[in-house]
């Protein structure tokens, strides 16, 4: 009900791996954007757009020293065909959405923390806050990770730890 902490353990390799540093973001992203079309189809209003009023974000959040401006736009032009696709299967019946509708009163909204992250005391202070809620729901992306080199060579291919293309996987599909 207040959010949760994905954890990645992983010894080297990337400060995040790409499941923290965009598929979990692109998910946040999708899945405030399939729930504001849900609320406004069922309350017959036009989609919540952004502004001081509104606190609903569809956004896409991501780390600027992970994703580059050119990638972060790419990836956010496509959110609203991801939301439209998960929008289908809700309305085929092959998912229900109801569920996911009632249950988040905030948007999502990916928060990062590796060993050498110093900021992240200084983006809110729960104390300050006062008994006041955040709002969003933090999805708190954590890397337990040391970064000690980038690469690995390895026989006839150099292998990028938490880069999703891990050979011994490709032996399974």
């Amino acid at each position: 009900d207040q959010g949760c902490i994905f954890v990645d353990a992983t010894r080297s390799g990337k400060k995040f791996p790409d499941s923290l540093s965009k598929t979990i973001p692109i998910w946040c992203a999708v899945l405030n954007v399939a729930v504001a079309h849900l609320r406004a189809a069922s309350t017959n209003q036009k989609l919540p757009v952004e502004s001081n009023e509104c606190c609903w974000d569809m956004s896409l959040h991501t780390l600027p020293t992970l994703t580059s401006a050119t990638e972060h736009a790419q990836i956010e032009q496509r959110i609203p065909e991801f939301a439209a696709q998960l929008l289908n299967l809700h309305r085929s019946g092959a998912m229900d959405l109801n569920l996911v509708e009632r249950k988040l009163r905030k948007p999502l909204r990916p928060l990062w923390i590796s060993p050498d992250t110093r900021y992240f005391a200084r983006v809110f202070d729960l104390h300050d806050l006062a008994g006041e809620e955040l709002p969003f729901y933090p999805i708190v992306c954590v890397s337990a990770s040391a970064m000690k080199g980038t690469t690995d060579v390895r026989g006839d291919f150099v292998y990028v730890q938490g880069a999703a293309d891990d050979h011994e996987l490709w032996g399974m599909v």
